[in-house]
């Protein structure tokens, strides 16, 4: 410590200052570094879910002593990333989040203590909050809010009200809900609550703007003028797609215009039509009847007198036998019945026009040019109705009808007339002699052909000049080279004698730079050396010259070689460069 202490004595106050600086950031390094560890140990939880889920489901983190995170949007909750499976396991297990509103799971625990208009309240908290569930379930719907009220029955009519509905939906950001997806939500909650009717239900988003509207008739015309609509304008594109199809490949794509007009009958109906065949009559019921009267029978008086033996005699009448048949036959006439349902969007008639462009062609060129316009032939005509007839269908019997005109486009009418041709420039002569320096020269050569003639000879013979001056600088030239080079050759060869190095002697007999390239001085370098070299080799084979004179000359010239080398190659140059000045 006493030794941490001396060494902190030690520094000056600028070091003090430094390190302490240096430690101050190396915490703060380490500080920003664990906060970021821990911000990146967070994983998300549960998104874009609604208040209450929000807040009940915090107040249930904070029983379990949970570290938990709330987003930005306040809508999404973030925990720790080891205990994030777990949390979503137990809390789905308890029912969190309930997305919104609570639905039939409020029935699942069994309360006897509940009074009927209790159980009429949780009734419809849970169908609300099952139809709020079901319409957030649309891709275009966020979040849905739904109130409903029941119907209210009673035995007077004036007391009745029916069931209502209002939604009010948050889209999406972006979002549009198209107007049969508005009509599904409409419909669903109609078939969801008794009594409720499509009218009943209104509809609206989060920006207050009225999505449904309130219908007063039930027919399909009027309940779905869009999708009629929708269904008219397929039937037109369907056929119009067809035409341009056929008279593509034989028009071309700009050479024609088409239209299709389709009239529809947006109705449906019911017909029935029972038809009497009175050459056809069936028996329906047939009655038969019969009477018949039976054999006379003994009659008399009863009593005493006709039981004696000679009863008193009395007149007797003898009855009549009868007897009676009728029958009756019922007939009716044959008859049948037949009902007929009308379907909606029949055709009932089809106009289709095609506009043709004619052809155009310039006679001349330039201002004067005239437009001349090519009408295609009836045959032509003929034919293009007759094969978009046959590829639409067209039914004359019901109207249809297909008219094709011809007319030029503008863009026919756009394309310029063509150019007047530009004549063909003359032909330009070779060159231009100023009037000035034709004045100055003779008759004969002002004619440019005679005085290009005299300016090419002339040309010529400068330039064979030039190249016979070149050829003798050349040859003057390579003469001096072969002088110089034997002038090197007998001083290196004589200092390569007088006991000079074969390389010291080439470079002294070269002498300086006379002109020529480094190359050229390497080369010629090189050659003397080898010639040295093998001069050497014969020398040595040679006899020693045994005169007195000769070995004081050799003596006197190796001691003066050692001493300055080259100012002997310098002598000897001169020495053999005044023999052949001699010799010549």
């Amino acid at each position: 410590m006493n030794q941490l202490r001396e060494l902190i004595n030690r520094l000056s106050l600028r070091q003090k200052i430094s390190i302490g600086v240096a430690i101050a950031v190396a915490l703060g390094g380490m500080f920003w570094f664990i906060q970021a560890q821990k911000e990146k140990d967070y994983k998300l939880l549960f998104k874009d879910m609604a208040a209450e889920d929000a807040g009940q489901l915090t107040a249930r983190l904070r029983e379990k002593s949970v570290d938990y995170k709330i987003g930005e949007d306040g809508a999404s909750i973030y925990v720790r990333s080891a205990k994030l499976s777990e949390l979503r396991l137990e809390l789905a297990g308890e029912g969190l989040p309930r997305t919104g509103r609570i639905g039939f799971e409020i029935f699942d625990k069994t309360n006897f203590a509940l009074t009927e208009f209790a159980e009429q309240v949780n009734y419809q908290r849970a169908l609300e909050g099952e139809l709020e569930r079901t319409v957030s379930g649309i891709r275009e719907v966020e979040q849905a809010r739904v109130h409903l009220t029941f119907a209210k029955q009673s035995i007077f009519e004036s007391n009745r009200q029916p069931a209502k509905a209002s939604v009010v939906l948050k889209l999406r950001t972006g979002a549009r809900l198209a107007p049969t997806s508005v009509q599904a939500v409409v419909f669903l909650l109609s078939s969801a609550v008794e009594g409720l009717s499509p009218e009943n239900v209104s509809l609206i988003d989060h920006n207050g703007i009225l999505l449904s509207k309130p219908r007063k008739s039930h027919t399909p015309e009027e309940e779905f003028p869009e999708i009629l609509l929708e269904y008219l304008l397929k039937l037109e594109r369907d056929l119009l797609a067809k035409v341009n199809a056929t008279l593509t490949p034989l028009l071309g794509e700009e050479k024609f215009r088409a239209g299709v007009t389709i009239d529809c009958d947006m109705t449906s109906a019911e017909a029935s039509e029972e038809i009497y065949d009175p050459e056809k009559a069936v028996v329906t019921s047939e009655q038969k009847t019969e009477d018949m009267s039976g054999v006379p029978l003994a009659s008399g008086v009863p009593g005493t007198p006709s039981s004696l033996p000679r009863p008193v005699s009395r007149p007797v009448s003898t009855p009549t036998s009868t007897q009676r048949k009728t029958e009756s036959t019922n007939y009716q006439a044959s008859r049948s019945i037949r009902r007929t349902k009308i379907p909606q969007g029949q055709i009932k008639r089809v106009s289709l026009s095609v506009l043709l462009d004619q052809g155009m062609r310039w006679e001349g060129a330039g201002p004067k040019a005239k437009r001349i316009f090519e009408i295609p032939s009836p045959e032509k005509i003929k034919a293009i109705k007759d094969v978009v007839s046959a590829s639409v269908g067209l039914v004359p019997e019901r109207g249809d009808q297909v008219i094709v005109e011809s007319l030029p486009f503008d863009a026919t009418l756009r394309i310029p007339a063509p150019a007047a041709p530009i004549p063909p420039p003359a032909p330009k002569p070779l060159f231009v002699i100023p009037d000035f320096i034709l004045k100055l020269l003779p008759p004969p050569l002002r004619d440019p052909a005679v005085l290009l003639a005299v300016i090419i000879a002339a040309g010529v013979l400068v330039a064979s000049l030039g190249l016979a001056v070149f050829w003798f600088l050349k040859k003057r030239k390579q003469k001096k080279m072969k002088i110089a080079a034997a002038v090197a050759e007998a001083t290196a060869v004589a200092a390569v004698e007088a006991g000079m190095d074969p390389t010291a002697a080439a470079i002294a007999a070269l002498g300086p730079d006379d002109g020529r390239t480094f190359e050229e001085r390497l080369a010629e370098q090189q050659n003397l050396q080898k010639r040295l070299e093998q001069h050497e080799l014969a020398r040595l084979k040679m006899p020693e010259v045994t005169t007195q004179k000769g070995k004081i000359l050799q003596k006197h010239i190796t001691e003066e070689a050692q001493k300055d080398p080259q100012m002997i190659a310098q002598i000897l140059r001169s020495w053999l460069h005044a023999e052949r000045e001699k010799e010549r």
